[in-house]
Parts: structure tokens; C-alpha cells; sequence
């Protein structure tokens, strides 16, 4: 095949530390995601206890409308911030330079506007 098409995953790369690196994002996320719908939950007890409602299946309607409303934000949002956030400026004037990125003071070259 063509050598230029020969990249190398993380794994074939680096071996067990690079399944490990490569993982670690999915991870993250997903502990992320649970601790936002705890977070989510405790918000919404929290603002429906200050309500009083004739019935239980009021009550516990509106905690089901507001923890669904606080993750469909905080998911959307957080996405929102992950994909902007390293999207890189395409066709702005000449730019050839990765460390005008701020994620480039963290990663240096293996930031992912340089890749």
C-alpha cells in the first residue's frame, strides 16, 4: 500500500500505554456523564422541594422534567465546549503554525490542532 497511509494507532505504537491513553477519554466521559446526572438529580429535589404539590405524580412529573431539562443542557453544553473548543480555525488568513492554540501549551506537538 501507499506509505503515506501507514499510520500507526496508539496501541500498535505505544502497546499497553497507548490502549490505556487511548481509553482514557471514553472514560472520562462517561465518569463524567454520571456524575452530572448525580449532580442533575440533587438539583432537582432540591428545586421541587421548594414547591408544594396537591399529588405524587405531580411531584414527581416535574423531578423527572427537571433532571431531564439539566441534562439535556449540561450534555449539549458540554459537547458544545468539547467541540469547540479544539476545532481549529480553518482558512483564516496563512495559518501553518499549531502554537497559536491554546491547547498546544498543554500537549505541545501532539495537540490536536497540530495533528
Amino acid at each position: 500500500g501507499n506509505p503515506e497511509w501507514g499510520c500507526l494507532s496508539a496501541d500498535q505504537l505505544r502497546g499497553l500505554p497507548g490502549v490505556v491513553v487511548g481509553a482514557l477519554p471514553s472514560i472520562c466521559e462517561g465518569v463524567f456523564f454520571e456524575l452530572l446526572l448525580v449532580i442533575s438529580k440533587f438539583t432537582s429535589q432540591s428545586l421541587i422541594s421548594l414547591y408544594r404539590f396537591t399529588t405524587r405524580e405531580q411531584r414527581d412529573f416535574a423531578v423527572v422534567i427537571v433532571i431531564f431539562l439539566l441534562e439535556v443542557v449540561g450534555k449539549v453544553g458540554f459537547i458544545s465546549v468539547l467541540g469547540l473548543g479544539f476545532v481549529p480555525t480553518w482558512g483564516v488568513g496563512n495559518w501553518e503554525d499549531c502554537r497559536e492554540n491554546w491547547d498546544y501549551w498543554i500537549m505541545g506537538e501532539w495537540s490536536l490542532g497540530c495533528l
